[in-house]
């Protein structure tokens, strides 16, 4: 367990005439999170328009400039990058501060669109490492890999591209995967792969919640065809699931009948993923800066108790806490 006595972060920035500048003497309010189904960093902080040799750091900071959150503990050392996209100045009587927005370079993914073409045959990895070095972003691919098909995709988010290919390597049997920064990287991992699987216990753990909701079921798809437009369309096909809560029904369309099978599969898939009560669970602990999206832990406290994969993590550095939503290993 990493003691919180132990735990230190400070705040790099690299000015724009390329020289590092240690802020963390003039910031607060540090946060860098790692949210579900955004695959890019975020780091948010509030800095003071302090005096840096003789000028003031708004002089020398802006947009487009690198920023590193560095945690550190005893053996251990934790690195979090980003660069500056939204900069909001605050002015009082008697101070003047800067609310600042910076990302990992996977934002280029987030906010790009591309087109892509693959023959069939080609691997999930090397699709993945083909879409991220198109944007010079470099990845680490540890995590399921399958043989797909022949892949055509146009005017598509980058970001969204290479989720949904990681889903379809987990359709095709290669198992689920993960997408997150690390260490300046894009890393794809497999779920729980994490070598140290760190404990908390309602000793140590702040809060825990847990959320059942049925307000997002699916429990009955209804398939159908599209061929004639002039009338009602022809129901080819019903996958019911657990209806105890009730139906709730949506609607595959098969645009002609070569596609029924994959519109059988794909409602199938949807009673699967939504067809019972959507659990939520979230818990506030000391913070453990090499927590990351993807990473097995263990809580015990309040309704949590057992091993969890951590959905998403957010470290609050200066309160020396963090938060996550987590689903059962």
């Amino acid at each position: 367990m990493i003691e919180l006595r132990n735990v230190t972060y400070e705040v790099y920035v690299t000015s724009s005439s390329g020289s590092q500048i240690n802020i963390t003497d003039a910031v607060e309010d540090v946060n860098t999170a790692e949210m579900e189904n955004q695959i890019a960093t975020r780091i948010n902080f509030k800095m003071y328009n302090a005096i840096y040799q003789g000028r003031r750091l708004s002089q020398l900071i802006g947009l487009g400039c690198p920023v590193q959150v560095v945690s550190r503990w005893s053996g251990g050392k934790e690195t979090v990058a980003g660069i500056i996209f939204e900069c909001e100045r605050n002015t009082a009587v008697t101070t003047e501060t800067f609310s600042v927005t910076a990302y990992g370079r996977a934002y280029y993914l987030q906010r790009s669109q591309d087109d892509f073409w693959f023959e069939a045959g080609q691997g999930t990895a090397g699709i993945v490492s083909s879409a991220c070095g198109r944007w010079g972003v470099p990845i680490s691919y540890r995590g399921p890999s399958a043989v797909h098909p022949k892949i055509l995709k146009k005017a598509v988010f980058i970001s969204d591209f290479i989720l949904e290919m990681i889903a379809a390597a987990k359709k095709l049997g290669a198992g689920e995967g993960i997408v997150r920064e690390e260490n300046g990287k894009l890393c794809v991992v497999k779920p729980g792969s994490n070598s140290t699987v760190y404990a908390f216990t309602e000793e140590n753990a702040i809060s825990a919640k847990q959320k059942y909701s049925m307000t997002d079921m699916v429990t009955q798809v209804k398939v159908v065809s599209s061929e004639n437009n002039e009338t009602l369309p022809q129901v080819v096909a019903t996958v019911t699931g657990d209806t105890r809560y009730g139906t709730f029904q949506r609607i595959v369309t098969a645009t002609d009948a070569d596609k029924i099978a994959d519109a059988k599969a794909e409602a199938q898939d949807l009673v699967n993923e939504k067809g019972k009560p959507a659990e939520t669970c979230s818990a506030t602990l000391p913070d453990t800066p090499p927590v990351h999206k993807g990473d097995k832990i263990y809580i015990k406290a309040g309704a949590l108790d057992g091993y969890y994969i951590v959905t998403s993590v957010q470290h609050n550095c200066s309160r020396l806490q963090m938060t996550v939503t987590v689903q059962k290993a």
